[in-house]
């Protein structure tokens, strides 16, 4: 997404609410798949393409299992 995700755009892509928005997400910065930049409705996330992830591909997994699950 240009500009960075935001969280609005998670709840717009995948319907989920806020609470499992925020949960998710920084369960993704503090795994090191994404960074994040701003506070409060300007806070975007980004790919992290530098480093180790650990255990990112399971949170990463459920992500995209939410997402199938709510586009179909």
């Amino acid at each position: 997404i240009k500009g960075g995700l935001s969280a609005e755009n998670y709840i717009s892509i995948t319907g989920a609410p806020r609470t499992t928005v925020t949960r998710d997400l920084n369960e993704i910065v503090a795994k090191g798949a994404l960074t994040k930049t701003g506070q409060r409705k300007y806070t975007r996330y980004h790919l992290n393409i530098s480093g180790k992830h650990e255990g990112v591909f399971e949170c990463m997994g459920r992500l995209a299992a939410t997402v199938r699950t709510v586009w179909k």
